[in-house]
C-alpha cells in the first residue's frame, strides 16, 4: 500500500508503522487513518474542531489526504539528510533529566525548534537538549520583547536568517517539495510565537510546561 511504502522509504519509519509519534497533528492522525485495513479520512484535516474518522466522500478529500502523504515524505527527508541528522542516533539518545524525557514524546517540530535554537545561538543545526538559559537566549534572539516580557512577534532579522537557512537546505528538492517544506517552517514559526510570545524571561522557566523544545530540567 502506498502509505506504508512512503513510510518505509524514510529512515524514520523503517517498519512502516513505528515512530508515528514523530508526526505532528494533523499528519499523524491522517496517516493512522490511511493505515487502517479500510482507510478512513481523519476529519480534523478538514475541520480542526473534529477528531473523528470516517469514509472518504469524494476525490477532493482523497487528494487532501494524499497531499499529507507527500508532506510526510518531505518532512522525513528534511529531518534526516537535509538537516544532517541520523535517526538512529536520535533514537539512542539518553533523555533522562530532560523534557520530554522519552523519544516517543519527540515530534519533527520538536526536532526543528530545538535544532534552530542551537543554530541561532551560534552553533550548528543539531538536536541536543537546551538549558533554560540557552532557551532564553534563543527566545531573546527570535522574538521581540518589552523589557523582559516577550511579545508574540518574530524579529524580522531572525525570520530572514531562518528563511535563508531553509532555502539553502531545500536546494536539492523540487519546487513542489520546497513549497511543502516552506509550509512546515511557517507552521513552526507560528507555533513558536504562540507558545513563547508572552513569557516573562525574568522568571524561571518550567520546561515541563513548554512545548516544541528539548530542555534539560536542571541547568
Amino acid at each position: 500500500r502506498r502509505t506504508e511504502r512512503i513510510l518505509r522509504s524514510s529512515p524514520w519509519f523503517p517498519e512502516g508503522k513505528e515512530d508515528l509519534h514523530l508526526l505532528d497533528s494533523p499528519h499523524r492522525e491522517v496517516v493512522e487513518g490511511l493505515l487502517l485495513k479500510k482507510p478512513l479520512l481523519y476529519e480534523g484535516l478538514l475541520d480542526p474542531s473534529s477528531s473523528r474518522y470516517r469514509t472518504f466522500r469524494d476525490l477532493e478529500e482523497l487528494g487532501r489526504a494524499e497531499e499529507i502523504l507527500e508532506e510526510v515524505g518531505v518532512l522525513s527527508r528534511l529531518h534526516s539528510d537535509l538537516y544532517g541528522l541520523r535517526p538512529e542516533e536520535l533514537r539512542a539518545m539518553d533523555l533522562q533529566g530532560c523534557h520530554p524525557e522519552r523519544f516517543k514524546e519527540v515530534t519533527f517540530k520538536t526536532i526543528t525548534v530545538t535544532s534552530l535554537a542551537r543554530w541561532a545561538t551560534g552553533g550548528t543545526l543539531r538536536f541536543e537538549p537546551l538549558s533554560s538559559e540557552e532557551l532564553k537566549a534563543f527566545l531573546r534572539k527570535a522574538l521581540k520583547a518589552e523589557g523582559q516580557r516577550l511579545r508574540p512577534e518574530l524579529k524580522e532579522g531572525f525570520r530572514r536568517e531562518v528563511e535563508a537557512l531553509f532555502e539553502d537546505l531545500l536546494a536539492p528538492l523540487s519546487e513542489a517539495d520546497r513549497n511543502r517544506a516552506r509550509g512546515f517552517l511557517e507552521g513552526v514559526l507560528r507555533d513558536l510565537v504562540a507558545e513563547f510570545g508572552h513569557l516573562d524571561l525574568s522568571r524561571p522557566l518550567d520546561p515541563r510546561f513548554l512545548r516544541w523544545v528539548l530542555v534539560r530540567l536542571r541547568g
